[in-house]
């Protein structure tokens, strides 16, 4: 019967990712396939997509090709950073990837029959939320967007940081007969932080103007 729908559902962490592949057909009948597990490297990239053509009924039943004909979306979370080198590479051989908040696919889990939570039903439940849902095309953003978040990131980690090493100085000055060397070193971890943060923010800065030149230029 014809395919109308081909969908990859990946679940990732750092190491490795769990993958189902799942069919729609004309009459809305979902098929989704055992779990299958991959290491999170270009080797495992590779080796998901040679699987993904031996998977007998990936491929349509009307076409005398073994390849198959209907498009595939690869569909996957957001989760962390862990995501990021699949869906790269998986966007530079140009397929269809949709990538979710995490959030979308814990509310489509909550419909479902099966409460457990595994990483092979959460490969499953996340086939099944592309097979049923419309997909949005994911696209790599601009270098400069993901130098932006990634410094972003960074600064709200040291904020963090000097926001601990503040509060230890503060108990520490606050005890009885505080230990000077340890105060010393408290005050040279904050020194350094500091400077790391005014590093970091005149970085973002030099980005922000770079942007907002790039628009005046395509404004004029």
């Amino acid at each position: 019967m014809k395919l109308i729908k081909k969908v990859v559902g990946i679940d990732i962490s750092k190491d490795s990712f769990t993958v189902c592949f799942g069919t729609l057909n004309c009459e809305l009948k979902q098929k989704i396939s055992k779990p299958f597990k991959f290491d999170n490297n270009v080797k495992g990239f590779k080796k998901l997509l040679s699987t993904m053509c031996k998977v007998d009924y990936f491929a349509d039943s009307q076409s005398e090709s073994s390849l198959p004909t209907t498009a595939v979306w690869f569909v996957m979370q957001a989760t962390g950073v862990y995501y990021e080198n699949l869906a790269y590479f998986l966007s530079e051989a140009n397929h269809s990837l949709s990538v979710v908040i995490p959030n979308k696919i814990k509310n489509f889990a909550k419909t479902l029959e099966n409460k457990s939570k595994t990483d092979n039903l959460d490969a499953a439940t996340i086939t099944s939320f592309g097979l049923e849902k419309q997909l949005n095309a994911w696209k790599a953003p601009y270098k400069i967007m993901k130098q932006l978040k990634e410094l972003s990131r960074e600064r709200l980690s040291l904020i963090k940081m000097i926001n601990q090493v503040k509060n230890k100085m503060h108990a520490k000055n606050h005890s009885h007969k505080p230990g000077k060397e340890t105060l010393k070193r408290l005050n040279k971890h904050l020194s350094l932080l500091k400077s790391q943060l005014k590093d970091i923010n005149l970085e973002i800065k030099n980005l922000y103007n770079l942007i907002k030149n790039y628009i005046r230029r395509l404004r004029k």
